[in-house]
């Protein structure tokens, strides 16, 4: 329902009071702000998505300043818009409980934003502008290593084309770089 010729972000039995909050509320910002950190600082807890927020003030002055529950909510519309997704590692809260943790979701990035993350973890080494890249997650996906791809067993290709399929699936993209991010943000 319009209120004064706008749709609040209330329900219209709430107070006044509530449709007033609910209609300071900035959405496209909030959203943009947790796709950002996500983007620019990689994947994150709920928990760890706030405290960071509480601590950057560039990022306050670049979107706003936004409860708790703004950024968990902004979130969750990220993962109804399939925008962000939930990785299969969880992180303890401070109180000492599991928690998801939420990544931008591999479609959205860049070859570029997908080596710089993967940069950040320590999969791969930018030497001289080429990027060296550390297999470990793919040889324990694979379950087997390097050093025994060649010749590759009828097994072994069928599990390299299996895992490859299920991340182009994925990701929308059968690249070496695409299948590492993939598999750095805990997908097993």
């Amino acid at each position: 329902m319009a209120i004064d010729g706008v749709t609040p972000n209330a329900r219209s039995t709430d107070p006044t009071t509530s449709v007033d909050a609910g209609r300071s509320v900035d959405r496209a910002h909030s959203q943009q702000y947790v796709q950002q950190t996500l983007r620019v600082f990689g994947p994150m807890a709920d928990h760890e998505l706030v405290a960071f927020a509480e601590d950057d003030s560039a990022g306050q002055e670049a979107f706003g300043k936004f409860s708790p529950q703004r950024l968990r909510s902004a979130r969750s519309e990220l993962v109804e818009l399939c925008e962000v997704i939930q990785t299969t590692a969880y992180r303890n809260t401070p109180s000492g409980r599991r928690a998801h943790v939420w990544a931008i979701n591999p479609k959205a990035l860049t070859p570029a934003e997908k080596l710089a993350a993967l940069e950040r973890i320590g999969d791969v080494l930018i030497v001289d502008g080429a990027p060296l890249f550390n297999l470990h997650r793919l040889q324990d996906r694979l379950g087997f290593t390097v050093s025994d791809l060649v010749p590759l067993t009828p097994e072994q290709r069928a599990r390299l084309t299996e895992v490859y399929d299920e991340v182009e699936e994925i990701t929308g993209s059968s690249d070496l770089v695409s299948l590492l991010h993939y598999l750095a943000l805990g997908h097993d």
